[in-house]
């Protein structure tokens, strides 16, 4: 009987940490953007591989507000979130790019047309 209860014991553990773990992210869709403050904690100071239009490029956003592009050249840019929550990237020579960030699932997040994946853990 003590297998049973340990058993039991460790599913409850299990469901309460998920259901937990469920309310702190939040449904992951969509429907509704990511807000500036949950997008900066999953995005900044990581890795992020941005693919767009059958290119893939190396993305990194530093606390400061340097953003660092490595495709089929080195770029340096600036990133922050504008009034409406939107993040916003600029490229040297391009005109500012603004869109929510979506999560779509796992590490996974969509910026306008560009689907963005997170390396690492935290």
């Amino acid at each position: 009987m003590t297998d049973r209860w340990n058993t039991f014991w460790q599913a409850i553990s299990l469901l309460v940490a998920s259901m937990t773990l469920t309310a702190c992210v939040g449904s992951q869709s969509l429907e509704q953007p990511l807000s500036p403050l949950v997008a900066r904690g999953e995005l900044v100071d990581r890795t992020i591989v941005g693919t767009e239009n059958g290119q893939t490029s190396f993305i990194r956003l530093a606390q400061n507000g340097l953003a660092t592009l490595n495709g089929p050249s080195a770029e340096f840019g600036r990133w922050q979130f504008n009034e409406n929550g939107a993040l916003c990237l600029q490229w040297p020579g391009q005109p500012q790019r603004c869109a929510p960030v979506y999560a779509t699932g796992g590490s996974q997040y969509r910026f306008g047309e560009m689907n963005l994946s997170v390396l690492g853990r935290r």
